[in-house]
């Protein structure tokens, strides 16, 4: 089943090598509130307005030369983004830094999003979960060198729209 909103297991090999991590953060900011004019504050997913969104990284996936490359950066709401990032997130919950109430609204977020049942939700996180698996066995490149595209992208977009 392809889903609206799914989620995106980043291989522990890449943990804290994002754009969020590896830039100043005065950087970091500059790009990401560019994205978020990009798109208007709006949830990219759920088309959420008016609440806390986060700069997201789309990623693609060569499982043959083991290169991760940044496809696209968006904006997300809170919630799609924690779905996004279900791992870290359930991570949180195991360290009892989230909440049972948090995971449980979280999984009725996908749901509603994906207009889909509980069960295909536990089904596509051990789908990922195996992919991921497999892909932390592998060190993979990461390739940024689609950022300036992408920001001459943004730029574009948002001068189109005065």
């Amino acid at each position: 089943m392809e889903f609206v909103l799914s989620v995106e297991l980043v291989s522990r090999h890449s943990w804290g090598k994002s754009l969020a991590q590896l830039l100043p953060q005065h950087l970091w900011d500059k790009l990401r509130r560019l994205i978020y004019r990009r798109y208007n504050w709006t949830c990219q997913v759920c088309n959420a307005y008016g609440i806390e969104v986060h700069c997201h990284e789309y990623w693609k996936y060569d499982d043959h030369k083991h290169i991760q490359y940044l496809q696209d950066l968006v904006c997300l709401c809170k919630d799609c983004h924690d779905i996004k990032h279900w791992g870290r997130f359930i991570h949180l919950l195991h360290e009892g830094k989230a909440t049972q109430e948090r995971r449980k609204y979280l999984v009725k977020h996908f749901c509603v999003v994906n207009q889909c049942t509980e069960e295909e939700m536990l089904n596509h996180t051990v789908e990922i979960g195996e992919k991921n698996h497999w892909r932390s066995r592998f060190k993979y490149k990461i390739d940024f060198s689609r950022v300036e595209e992408i920001i001459k992208e943004t730029e574009k977009c948002i001068e189109m729209r005065r």
